[in-house]
């Protein structure tokens, strides 16, 4: 193909957290969590008047509310300590693969090294293990986000490539 998609990209906190959370919530055990936390809720409030009311539904919210908590905490906390974070990393896509650079580092990831990549919304995702991904705000591409994914598939295997080409041709900011 010899085409060459360039362009710089920034994360923010939001496009992190909006990761964290897709990856949480997109999984079984992250479903489970919440079906466990509504289960201990309202058997809390169909228990009300008996003993151990009041620790179910602690139990409930807590199983709600502090993985939620702790995801932005732990997000923010990145923000600060992650250099890829704090400054714009500058991405070339070719036919040898993804090439990143930070500064006076760079680094080439063939294709072959690409676990997956995903399109969650907002973002597209290019994994290279089942959790390590970089995060590419489609908002950055400059347009030309489809050109991409249209290039990974050349280069990945149909089930590599988990984005709906229609939902990123119609993304807007």
């Amino acid at each position: 193909m010899n085409s060459v998609i360039e362009f710089d990209s920034k994360v923010t906190q939001k496009d992190l957290i909006r990761f964290k959370f897709y990856h949480k919530y997109h999984t079984v055990s992250g479903m489970a969590e919440i079906l466990l936390a509504l289960i201990l809720i309202v058997l809390s409030v169909i228990s009300a008047g008996k003993v151990n009311v009041l620790m179910v539904g602690v139990f409930g919210v807590f199983f709600l509310v502090f993985p939620s908590a702790d995801m932005i905490l732990r997000a923010k906390r990145q923000m600060q300590s992650v250099v890829t974070f704090k400054e714009k990393v500058h991405y070339r896509i070719d036919d040898s693969g993804i090439t990143v650079s930070l500064g006076d580092v760079t680094e080439t990831l063939s294709w072959d090294k690409i676990y997956k990549i995903k399109f969650d919304g907002r973002s597209i995702d290019v994994y290279m293990t089942t959790v390590n991904a970089n995060i590419i705000p489609v908002r950055d591409f400059n347009g030309k986000a489809v050109d991409f994914v249209n290039m990974a598939k050349e280069h990945l295997k149909a089930f590599q490539v988990k984005v709906n080409a229609d939902k990123l041709a119609a993304y807007k900011e």
